[in-house]
């Protein structure tokens, strides 16, 4: 059975069409966000998969990777100094061609597992010459998990939003549903929030869009191949 992991409930939403096209059966798991979520998550597994598959979005640390891009890494780095691992060249091969049949343009390059939200752009730089392409917050964990059971595992990430871009303080202190009296409230004080707001959505439905074109494209194909 392939296992698809996802951090938040929007990315495995975008996953699903891809797990309905699956000529086998396919399994979704929503770990939660970062590092702590991913492992606990991974530690957690019922069974063995065949093959995991991580989807989801990531912020670009690399100025020429294109708004949205589709990447499949092809090294991951952890929050820890001797935290490196490679996804699984067959499987990562497999997604690529995958993506590349339907007309996906793939990226590779190594994805930066950060255990917080990466925003500040000195920190962006420092790990963007450090030789990272991209950054998220589960990736590592993963692949942790799964090179000591044996499972191959890689990844497909959104590029979300670009170096250049910088969450609101707001939003990093809204949490993921925050109430709309909060929204309203924040927007009142300091009215650029709200254009600051639109351009997130319209980067996030643009992200989300691509993360289930690839999917589509992605998991049937891994499905006939590990399922």
């Amino acid at each position: 059975m392939l296992l698809i992991v996802a951090a938040m409930p929007i990315e495995g939403a975008a996953a699903a069409p891809g797990i309905a096209r699956a000529p086998s059966p396919v399994r979704l798991l929503v770990s939660g966000i970062g590092p702590p979520a991913a492992a606990a998550a991974a530690s957690a597994l019922a069974g063995k998969p065949s093959a995991v598959l991580s989807a989801g979005v990531a912020g670009s640390l690399d100025p020429a990777l294109p708004c949205p891009a589709a990447v499949v890494p092809d090294r991951m780095l952890g929050p820890g100094p001797d935290d490196e691992f490679t996804p699984d060249a067959a499987l990562a091969r497999s997604i690529r061609n995958a993506l590349g049949r339907a007309g996906i343009d793939t990226f590779e390059g190594a994805s930066l597992t950060a255990d917080h939200v990466v925003n500040d752009q000195a920190e962006k730089r420092e790990a963007g010459d450090a030789g990272n392409r991209i950054v998220q917050m589960e990736d590592s964990e993963w692949a942790r998990a799964c090179a000591a059971a044996g499972i191959p595992f890689a990844a497909i990430r959104i590029v979300l939003d670009e170096v250049a871009d910088r969450i609101p303080p707001e939003v990093l202190d809204w949490g993921l549903d925050p109430p709309p009296v909060r929204i309203a409230a924040d927007i009142a004080r300091r009215p650029p929030l709200l254009p600051e707001l639109i351009r997130l959505r319209n980067l996030r439905r643009d992200a989300l869009a691509e993360l289930a074109a690839a999917c589509r494209a992605a998991i049937p194909a891994v499905s006939a191949e590990y399922g």
